[in-house]
């Protein structure tokens, strides 16, 4: 699923027609749904930091910080097969992986079945 920047609604609609077209994925095509997603992140994370809940000990809070964070710092991308994810990180270090995978990919069968 792309659910867009918070911030870049033109740069949202470009990739969200690029899914779309492609068929790559499923994206949310009303922008306001897109910021709806990024304020409800804000909001629980305020939530929980009013409850004095903290990173060290609740692993959901952890992960609404992490995603917040790619947002403010340019992107980022993540990798999943129905609910279960395999990865999430910083677009500047997911895309060039992306875009090696001709590199790669041959090594990924022998390291893979280790």
């Amino acid at each position: 699923m792309y659910v867009g920047k918070s911030n870049k609604r033109e740069q949202v609609r470009k990739c969200t027609t690029a899914i779309i077209v492609e068929k790559l994925s499923y994206c949310w095509q009303d922008l306001a749904m897109v910021s709806f997603f990024w304020t409800r992140l804000e909001s629980m994370m305020f939530s929980k930091i009013q409850l004095g809940i903290t990173v060290d000990v609740d692993p959901l809070l952890r992960e609404i910080k992490k995603l917040l964070s790619y947002d403010k710092e340019g992107g980022w991308a993540v990798l999943s097969k129905g609910s279960f994810v395999f990865v999430n990180g910083r677009s500047s270090t997911e895309l060039p992986t992306f875009t090696r995978y001709n590199v790669w990919k041959d090594d990924v069968p022998p390291k893979g079945s280790r």
